[in-house]
């Protein structure tokens, strides 16, 4: 259990960073190509893992297995993250990021209609407090606009429908990695995903070249490698171990990963708005747990 808690925690550091270094990537590069390259790069980086996974667990892949996992990989890769390489492109970093954050609701009223997981009240009450801390750390965002958006009432609606797909996702993620592992669930659902919308790509006839710079292929790597195969396959890991709808609770420590990254490299300052909200999400988060240990206790 504290593993899996570990694992999510992980990932969701270097899901903090998907905005950022989404930013640093020339925008001549479109929003398809960067979610097809970085998936593909995660589903080769996930590879050879997956094959002895599938192995040691004696599977021998079924054309229904395919099936059974391009569902969320389409829905994941050619849907919802396209989506949010899309509010990024038009948004602002940290708005999408506290939007994407809140999947945990879509998770929860997922993971309750097909999962049938029975969610305490204390951990909705917790949502509800770690949500607020989010729109409180944002708004406490004393900064200046270094980065104005190009459309943002556009940006907050593919983020919120990114939000909700990644949701649904999540819920059948957690379905299909106790049978396959999550590694290798991760890397065949990458490769199908990535590889349906490179075929829209080519049938729309769009450019998927672009300048080989030095920022726009070390941007493109480490969201291959790091905030991509490796961080989703911690996620997937942890959603073995705990119920969906703890993992996408995590997903409120992004605004604070996020905001601490913003102090340590760009050397920006946190107001006191956003310090109190970020001690509200962490309450939040922590609220079932202080809950059921008093009741152990008593």
């Amino acid at each position: 259990m504290v593993l899996a808690f570990f694992y999510s925690v992980i990932a969701i550091f270097f899901f903090s960073t998907v905005e950022f270094a989404g930013k640093l990537i020339d925008s001549s590069i479109s929003p398809l190509n960067i979610t097809i390259y970085r998936f593909m790069i995660g589903s080769l980086f996930l590879l050879i893992p997956s094959i002895f996974q599938l192995k040691r667990k004696n599977i021998r892949l079924k054309l229904s297995d395919f099936f059974a996992m391009s569902i969320p990989g389409i829905l994941n890769i050619t849907i919802s993250m396209f989506l949010l390489q899309l509010a990024i492109f038009y948004g602002k970093a940290l708005i999408v990021a506290i939007i994407i954050s809140s999947n945990s609701i879509f998770v929860s009223i997922f993971a309750r209609m097909i999962l049938k997981e029975q969610i305490s009240k204390y951990r909705i009450i917790g949502m509800i407090l770690g949500i607020i801390g989010m729109v409180i750390v944002v708004i406490g965002n004393t900064g200046g606009d270094l980065n104005p958006a190009k459309n943002m009432p556009l940006g907050v609606v593919y983020a919120v429908l990114a939000s909700i797909t990644f949701g649904l996702f999540t819920v059948l993620a957690k379905k299909n990695t106790h049978r396959y592992g999550s590694i290798a669930f991760n890397c065949i659902s990458f490769f199908i995903g990535a590889f349906v919308l490179l075929v829209f790509a080519v049938i729309f006839r769009q450019d998927l070249t672009f300048a080989p710079t030095a920022s726009n292929i070390y941007g493109i790597l480490y969201l291959g490698l790091f905030v991509t195969g490796l961080s989703y396959a911690l996620y997937s890991k942890g959603l073995e171990k705990i119920d969906a709808s703890m993992p996408a609770m995590l997903f409120l420590l992004k605004p604070i990963f996020a905001s601490l990254l913003a102090v340590i490299f760009l050397k920006e300052t946190m107001s006191l708005a956003q310090i109190f909200g970020v001690i509200l999400i962490l309450f939040g988060l922590s609220l079932e747990h202080i809950i059921k240990g008093k009741k152990e206790r008593n």
